[in-house]
């Protein structure tokens, strides 16, 4: 598995609880700045900010309490199905990086598939 470890990341919620940070269903996060933008990354409680964004949200039922995991059935790119997950599998979501899990032949489609080096 390619990936990296989600320590202390996934405890986050509970150290804001302790400390009396309310905890919110909803929490987005723009951690780095696209190049040529004005401003730096954005954190976003309790919503969505549509200025970072095109389309819609879905929203997705947590399968697994403890992380964000999710169950997923495709992964498209371009809007067209890459078959990678055909039986199903579970995903972790983690708004914190950008980085992807996967078994590393998976990764490296991924990448070829979204023309990343």
């Amino acid at each position: 598995m390619e990936g990296h470890t989600c320590w202390p990341s996934i405890t986050g919620a509970v150290f804001n609880l302790h400390r009396g940070i309310p905890i919110s269903r909803e929490h987005n996060t723009q951690a780095e700045p696209r190049p040529g933008a004005s401003s730096g990354g954005e954190p976003v409680f309790s919503g969505m900010d549509p200025k970072h964004f095109k389309g819609d949200h879905t929203y997705v039922h947590v399968s697994r309490k403890g992380y964000w995991q999710i169950n997923t059935r495709d992964l498209l790119t371009d809007g067209h199905s890459t078959g990678f997950y055909a039986k199903g599998c579970a995903a972790t979501v983690d708004s914190r990086t950008s980085l992807l899990a996967d078994p590393t032949a998976i990764v490296a489609q991924v990448n070829h598939a979204i023309e990343a080096e």
